[in-house]
C-alpha cells in the first residue's frame, strides 16, 4: 500500500517533471513565433482554463449546453443547500435524499441513476468533491455548503476532454467566493420550520459568514464558514454540518500568481431511514432506524501557480492533496416478516487519502482571418483507500446489546495510479469556433481483500482514448448555435472490484445540438441530446443475503429535450418589475439490454428514477424595497427499480418493504418576499418564504441498504437575514 510519504514524494517528483516540459515547449513556441510575430487583437486573449469562476459571456459562447446559477438565483428559489439550487437547471434531476444523510449529492443528469452523483463529474473551483475520483467517485459526502458558493456551473457536455473521468453527466463545478479588492463580510442566519413535523425543536438552521479584501502587498484573502444545525422534518433527521474555507490569491509578479484553499468540511447526521408501507400509513414522518447515522469530514489543501508569460501564453500547474472520511452506520434487514429492523447493526468507515497534480498549457496563435488556441494538459493522481466493517448486536427494543466487532473479511484496502493526457484546439475563423480534442485516460487498480488466512491482490488496468468535438456557429450577436459529441470513461469502483475482479470500464458517447438567445429582455436555449452509455456497472442489493453483487449488466440510450428561458417584462412589455422564467425537460432514458442478478431481462424499461417531464415556472416583481417571487416545481411518475414494477407485478412482501415500484409525479408552489432595508452605509435585507406551500403529499422509494417509503417535505415556512458591510 502507498503511504502519505509516498503520496507527497511522487507528487514532488511529478510537478517537477511535468512543470519543466510545458515550459520548454512554450519556449520553442515562442522562438517559432518571433520569425513572424503575429499580431493580436485587442478583443483576443487566451482562455487556459474556462471553467472556473466562468461568467455569463463564457456560458453563452460555450459549444455546448450549459448553465451557471448564481447566488442571486440562489436567493429567488430560496434554497437552503446545492440540491435545492439546481432544480431549476435543465436535464438535472434533483431527487431528495433518501437512503442518504443532508451532506450527500443526488443528481441524476439526463436519466441517470442519481444515487450519490456517481456519473458526474462533481467539482470544487475545478477540484474533484469525490472521496477517490476513480475507486470511489460517489458523493456519499458532498463537502459543499451552499453558502460558501458564489455560483455553481453546470456543463451538460462540452467538457469531457479537460475534466474527467466520470463525466457522462457532464460536469458541475461549484465556485467559492472570489476574494474582493476591498474589504467585504457578509453575515447570514436563515431559521426553518415544517408545520408538520414531530420535532418540537426550532427547526433547521443555516449560518453563513465571509470576510475578505485585498492587502496592499497584493496579497487576497477570504475566511467563509457555513454551517446546517438542528432537525429536519422528519423523526431522527438532526443534522450537524460545518464547512470552512480559507481562501488565497497573491500576485508574485504582473504575470505570475499563487492562490489556492484551505478546506475542512466536518458532518455528523442522523438518518431517518425508509418506512415499509405500514410503517408509511400509520405515521409517514417518523423513523423506524433510531441508530442509523452518518458522519464524515474531508481535509483539504489546493494550490495553483499560474504564469502568463506572454499576451498569447498561459500555463497553470495544480495541485491537491484531499483527505476524506465517510461512515454510515445502519440496520441491517433481518428477514422480509419483519424487515425494516434488524437483530445487529453495521458501522462502516471508509477512509481516503488522495494527491494530483495538473499542469497544463494553453497557446494562442493568430493568423489572418483566424485565430488558434492549442491547450495541453496532463494529470498524474494517486489514491489510498481502507474500508472497513463492524457489526453490533441489538435486543428486541433495538438497544445496542454487545460488544463491537470487526468484520476482517469485510476489510478492503485499495490503490489507484492514474494518468491522463489531453490536448485540444479551438479553431476560430469567420462565425465559425470548432474545437476537436482527444483524452488518454490510463488507470491502474488493485485492492487487498481478505482470503481465508491471507490477503487476496485484485488488480485491474483500465485505458482509454476519448475523443470529443465541439462546434460553435455565431449566427448573429444575439444568437448562437453548437453541436458536439464527447466520449466518457469511468473505471471500476474499490468496492466492485473487491467482488468481481472481470468488470470493464463503463463507456459514453454524447451527442448534443441545440441554440442560445440572449437580446432585448430575452434569455432562451433549447437542446437536443443523445447519449449512448454502455457496460453499466449494475449493483443488486440481495435481500435474502444482505451482500451487494456488481456486473456489467446494461446498455442504455437517453435522449431528449431541454428547454430554459426568462423574460424581462419591464424590457419586453414596459412592466416594470417584472420577470419570468421556466424550464422543462422531456427524456426518454431506457435499457437497451440488461440481465439482473437473477439472469432475468429488463431490456426496453425504463432507468429508474428517471421522470419523463420535469418542469419549473417562476415569476419575480420588484417594487421599492421590496421583491417578490414565486415559483413552482413539477415532475411526472418514474420507476424505483429496473424492472418498472407496477403493484400488481409485487409480492406481498415487496409491496410491505416499499423499495420497488412506481413513484407517483408530483408538483409543489414555493413563495419568497425580501425587504432591503433602508439603512444608509449598510446592505441588508430581511426574507420571509414558504415551500410547498399548498402542503402538497408525495412521497419516493429507495433502493438502497435504507430501502422503503420516505414521505417528501411538507409545507416549510423560513426567515431569513443577510447584512453586508
Amino acid at each position: 500500500m502507498m503511504t502519505k510519504n509516498t503520496l507527497l514524494q511522487n507528487g514532488v517528483m511529478a510537478c517537477l517533471c511535468f512543470s519543466a516540459a510545458p515550459l520548454l515547449l512554450a519556449e520553442d513556441l515562442n522562438n517559432a513565433l518571433d520569425q513572424e510575430p503575429p499580431v493580436l487583437m485587442d478583443e483576443l486573449v487566451v482562455q487556459g482554463d474556462w471553467l472556473v469562476n466562468a461568467k455569463n459571456q463564457q456560458v453563452f459562447e460555450h459549444p455546448g449546453a450549459r448553465t451557471l446559477v448564481d447566488r442571486d438565483d440562489f436567493k429567488k428559489e430560496g434554497a437552503s443547500n446545492v440540491q435545492e439550487a439546481l432544480r431549476t437547471v435543465p436535464g438535472v434531476f434533483v431527487p431528495e435524499n433518501t437512503g442518504n444523510s443532508d451532506s450527500s449529492l443526488r443528481l441524476g443528469i439526463r436519466g441517470l441513476n442519481p444515487r450519490f452523483s456517481a456519473h458526474t463529474n462533481v467539482l470544487l473551483d475545478g477540484v474533484p468533491l469525490a472521496v477517490a475520483p476513480y475507486g470511489m467517485p460517489h458523493l456519499s459526502i458532498a463537502p459543499v455548503a451552499l453558502g460558501n458558493l458564489e455560483s455553481i456551473d453546470v456543463v451538460r457536455n462540452g467538457g469531457a476532454v479537460r475534466y474527467g473521468p466520470q463525466n457522462v453527466g457532464g460536469i458541475v463545478n461549484f465556485n467559492t467566493r472570489e476574494i474582493p479588492l476591498e474589504h467585504q463580510t457578509t453575515i447570514k442566519v436563515k431559521g426553518s420550520h415544517w408545520s408538520d413535523s414531530p420535532n418540537s425543536t426550532l427547526g433547521q438552521q443555516n449560518y453563513d459568514v465571509f470576510t475578505g479584501g485585498t492587502l496592499d502587498n497584493g496579497l487576497g484573502l477570504a475566511l467563509m464558514y457555513s454551517g446546517q444545525k438542528g432537525d429536519s422534518y422528519r423523526e431522527h433527521s438532526s443534522s450537524d454540518i460545518d464547512d470552512v474555507i480559507l481562501k488565497y490569491d497573491y500576485g508574485l509578479t504582473e504575470a505570475q500568481s499563487l492562490s489556492g484553499r484551505f478546506h475542512y468540511y466536518h458532518a455528523d447526521n442522523e438518518m431517518p431511514g425508509g418506512l415499509t408501507q405500514s410503517e408509511f400509513d400509520d405515521d409517514s414522518l417518523q423513523s423506524a432506524r433510531p441508530l442509523d447515522a452518518f458522519k464524515g469530514y474531508r481535509k483539504e489543501a489546493v494550490v495553483k501557480y499560474q504564469n502568463e508569460f506572454s499576451e498569447y501564453s498561459t500555463f497553470d500547474v495544480t495541485s491537491y492533496y484531499t483527505k476524506s472520511l465517510r461512515e454510515f452506520t445502519y440496520f441491517n434487514l433481518r428477514d422480509h416478516v419483519n424487515p425494516a429492523k434488524g437483530d445487529k447493526y453495521y458501522r462502516k468507515p471508509r477512509y481516503y487519502d488522495v494527491f494530483a497534480i495538473e499542469p497544463r498549457l494553453s497557446h494562442l496563435f493568430v493568423g489572418s482571418g483566424f485565430d488558434q488556441e492549442v491547450s495541453v494538459g496532463y494529470r498524474y493522481l494517486e489514491e489510498d483507500a481502507e474500508e472497513k466493517q463492524y457489526l453490533t448486536p441489538v435486543d428486541a427494543d433495538l438497544n445496542p446489546n454487545g460488544s463491537e466487532s470487526a468484520l476482517e473479511t469485510k476489510t478492503v484496502e485499495g490503490e489507484t495510479t492514474a494518468q491522463a493526457f489531453y490536448i485540444d484546439d479551438r479553431i476560430s475563423f469567420g462565425d465559425w469556433e470548432v474545437t476537436p480534442g482527444i483524452r488518454y485516460e490510463k488507470v491502474r487498480l488493485s485492492v487487498d481483500k481478505p482470503n481465508v488466512d491471507q490477503y487476496e491482490v485484485r488488480k485491474n488496468d483500465y485505458e482509454a482514448f476519448l475523443p470529443s468535438l465541439n462546434v460553435l456557429y455565431r449566427l448573429n450577436d444575439a444568437t448562437r448555435l453548437f453541436a458536439n459529441y464527447n466520449a466518457s470513461f469511468g473505471s471500476v469502483t474499490f468496492n466492485a472490484l473487491s467482488k468481481n475482479e472481470d468488470l470493464e470500464e463503463e463507456k459514453a458517447g454524447i451527442t448534443e445540438l441545440g441554440a442560445r438567445y440572449s437580446q432585448g429582455g430575452v434569455e432562451a436555449e433549447i437542446t437536443l441530446f443523445h447519449i449512448k452509455f454502455e457496460d453499466i456497472l449494475y449493483s443488486s442489493y440481495d435481500q435474502s443475503t444482505g451482500s451487494t453483487l456488481f456486473f456489467n449488466a446494461a446498455e442504455a440510450t437517453h435522449q431528449g429535450v431541454e428547454l430554459a428561458a426568462e423574460f424581462d417584462l419591464g424590457l419586453l412589455l414596459n412592466w416594470s418589475g417584472f420577470s419570468v422564467f421556466g424550464t422543462y425537460t422531456w427524456l426518454d432514458a431506457r435499457f437497451d439490454k440488461g440481465v439482473d442478478s437473477k439472469n432475468v431481462s429488463f431490456a426496453d424499461n425504463r432507468t429508474p428514477f428517471a421522470p419523463k417531464h420535469v418542469a419549473t415556472l417562476g415569476g419575480r416583481y420588484e417594487t421599492g424595497n421590496w421583491t417578490y417571487h414565486l415559483n413552482a416545481y413539477a415532475q411526472s411518475h418514474q420507476y424505483a427499480d429496473v424492472h418498472n414494477s407496477e403493484k400488481a407485478d409485487l409480492t406481498d412482501w415487496e409491496q410491505e418493504l416499499g423499495y420497488k415500484g412506481n413513484i407517483p409525479g408530483f408538483g409543489y408552489v414555493n413563495a419568497r418576499v425580501d425587504y432591503q432595508l433602508p439603512v444608509t452605509g449598510l446592505d441588508a435585507v430581511i426574507s420571509a418564504g414558504l415551500k410547498n406551500m399548498f402542503n402538497k403529499e408525495y412521497y419516493l422509494r429507495s433502493d438502497t441498504q435504507l430501502a422503503g417509503l420516505y414521505a417528501g417535505a411538507p409545507r416549510q415556512f423560513y426567515v431569513e437575514t443577510e447584512i453586508n458591510f
